[in-house]
Parts: C-alpha cells; sequence; structure tokens
C-alpha cells in the first residue's frame, strides 16, 4: 500500500476525482483527500482542524462494524501560502451507482432513487 507522503508526490499527476468539495486521488484501495484553508483565517482554526479526532472516532466506530472508510495516515503542511491537511484513507465501502447499469438501472433513476433517501439539496442534487 502506498504511504501518504508518496501518494502526496504522485498525487500531482492525477485527476481530481471529487465532484466539488475538497480534491481527492485515486490510489486503488486508498484515497488521499487534500483539505486547504487559507492562512489568514487560520490563526484560530486549521483545515481539517480536528484531524486527529475525527480519525480516531472514524477508526473506533470502523472497528465496531460501521460501514466507514477508516483513516490511515495525516500529514499537515503549509503549500501555496495555505493551511494543508492530507489525510490517507481507505475507499468507502459500497458500490458506485454507474455499476447498478448493469441490472437495467440508470444512473438517472438511483439519484432520483436517492433523492428519496436523502432529501438534501447539494450541486443541483
Amino acid at each position: 500500500m502506498i504511504n501518504i507522503e508518496e501518494a502526496i508526490k504522485k498525487a500531482k499527476d492525477l485527476d481530481n476525482i471529487s465532484n466539488g468539495g475538497s480534491e481527492c486521488y485515486d490510489f486503488d484501495d486508498v484515497v488521499l483527500v487534500k483539505y486547504v484553508l487559507s492562512l489568514k483565517y487560520a490563526n484560530n482554526r486549521r483545515a481539517r482542524e480536528n484531524a486527529l479526532i475525527v480519525k480516531d472516532k472514524i477508526n473506533e466506530k470502523a472497528l465496531m462494524g460501521v460501514n466507514t472508510p477508516k483513516h490511515l495516515d495525516i500529514l499537515r503542511t503549509v503549500e501555496n501560502n495555505k493551511d494543508v491537511c492530507y489525510v490517507l484513507e481507505e475507499k468507502c465501502p459500497g458500490r458506485n451507482c454507474h455499476s447498478l447499469a448493469k441490472y437495467g438501472v440508470s444512473e438517472e433513476q438511483v439519484l432520483t432513487d436517492l433523492k428519496n433517501i436523502y432529501p438534501f439539496k447539494r450541486n443541483g442534487f
């Protein structure tokens, strides 16, 4: 498995797979997520300020059987005058909606069904 430093270097040559949130880079069995906050706002806050607490709580829940990706490593740095928090985590468990097409379910139908389950408006959804 790739370590966080290697993932950060390789991410520079990869496409961001995020659909509008924090940048995210795919490394097959893991993903690298990049959280960024301007330094001028970082005096009392940091990008993903409670990342270590979140990591511990998420991993605790994952060990209890909750279907959530484990956080494997965290690295904080300053890049281009920005406070940056990288998080290397397992891929989210589950299935991509595109895979349902083989069962005759269109992506549009899946999104329509999800609106009934998760009635939250974001990015036109």
